[in-house]
């Protein structure tokens, strides 16, 4: 007579077996990791944060310390800034005198551990002013008005973030390589505008001296800043003689800057017969949140007022 056992019996030591199989592996198999933070990165101007968006998309978290339609020479840190400052990885950073409330903050505030990126470091920076002497040198800060040099800064962001984020280096080179690509459009635009200018006409006034690069870069003849020091309005008697130099000049317009009261530079041109246009330097204005728009209504705003 043929014996049989039950079927049920066989299943459940096989159903023990692997399930002590599944354990062994659980507790043999590395935690899974929860997905990293982004990098904590703070810096001194919208300008800048934009440019470093571009670089860390979603792997990074930036946080602009001068807030946007405030002139960063004249910003005065709040605590707010410090905490950004003591919370963040990364600083990145102009430097060439353009941020001088920056070095304090950071004494105060910063961790240990803060990596400090000055962007335009390996360039060559021009002297700030026609007049400056060795003893009295300044460098003109304002690198980025050059949209090769903002480019120069982008590369440096990315370095820093492949640096300090390997996981992240093939997404911070694709989207680096991508940005720049728009930059160097960009820049080609830019040339193609200014060729719109008659070239008597391409002769540049500003309130201050911060578009020598710009000047240089696409063609223009920067001639000089009305104010050399941009906190002091000049008196009557300077008034005078500054309408005379415009006259003598024969511009068709004087560019002021959005984070500066246009009071002044308007009663300038009205004196001196001549248009107001606006150039932006040190943050965005109206209209635009990003450095590209900034630069397109930089070109656009030249040629209004400098092509007849």
């Amino acid at each position: 007579m043929l014996l049989t056992y039950p079927r049920p019996k066989i299943f459940a030591v096989a159903g023990v077996f692997a399930f002590f199989v599944l354990l062994g592996l659980l507790l043999n198999s590395p935690p899974i990791s929860a997905a990293e933070p982004p990098l904590r990165v703070v810096t001194t101007t919208p300008i800048f944060a934009d440019l470093i968006r571009n670089v860390g998309g979603d792997r990074v978290e930036v946080e602009s310390i001068v807030p946007t339609g405030t002139d960063p020479h004249a910003f005065d840190p709040t605590p707010r800034e410090a905490r950004a400052i003591a919370q963040a990885d990364i600083l990145f950073y102009n430097g060439y005198q353009f941020e001088l409330w920056l070095q304090e903050l950071i004494d105060n505030a910063a961790s240990s551990g803060l990596i400090r990126v000055q962007l335009p470091e390996g360039l060559t920076p021009r002297p700030l002013g026609r007049h400056t002497t060795p003893a009295h040198h300044m460098d003109d800060p304002h690198l980025w008005l050059d949209v090769t040099y903002a480019m120069h800064y982008v590369q440096r962001i990315a370095a820093t973030l492949q640096a300090h984020d390997p996981a992240g280096a093939a997404t911070f080179t694709a989207r680096a390589k991508a940005y720049l690509a728009e930059l160097s459009e960009l820049d080609r635009w830019f040339l193609q505008q200014i060729e719109r200018i008659p070239p008597e006409n391409r002769r540049l006034v500003t309130y201050h001296d911060a578009f020598g690069y710009l000047a240089e870069r696409y063609g223009l003849e920067w001639v000089g800043a009305v104010v050399p020091n941009p906190e002091r309005e000049p008196s009557a008697r300077e008034l005078a003689g500054l309408v005379r130099q415009l006259r003598e000049l024969k511009v068709p317009a004087i560019f002021a800057e959005p984070q500066i009261n246009p009071r002044f530079v308007e009663t300038l041109a009205l004196e001196a017969g001549i248009s107001v246009g606006t150039l932006y330097s040190d943050t965005f204005g109206a209209g635009h949140s990003t450095y590209i728009d900034m630069m397109r209504a930089n070109a656009q705003a030249l040629v209004e007022a400098l092509a007849p």
